[in-house]
């Protein structure tokens, strides 16, 4: 069974105008990693550093992995 680590330091914002929620979190050694929440999209932003992929798995068991200085963005299913 895998282990589920919790994520710590978290801060969360809402800009209502924007239609945004924004979370960072520390994870594995990486901090301030960034988490925005938009209609229908997902982004996670990954600040550079020397330590491995941070793992993300999304609806339906898809696996993906976010590079150290990378952002990437991922559409949400309805419902």
């Amino acid at each position: 069974m895998p282990v589920r680590r919790r994520l710590r330091h978290c801060h969360v914002s809402l800009d209502l105008r924007a239609g945004t929620l924004t979370r960072r979190n520390s994870y594995r050694g990486h901090r301030d990693i960034r988490i925005r929440f938009r209609p229908g999209r997902l982004g996670i932003s990954v600040p550079s550093s020397h330590l491995g992929p941070v793992p993300l798995v999304l609806r339906g068991d898809r696996h993906e992995r976010i590079a150290a200085g990378q952002e990437r963005w991922f559409r949400l299913p309805k419902g």
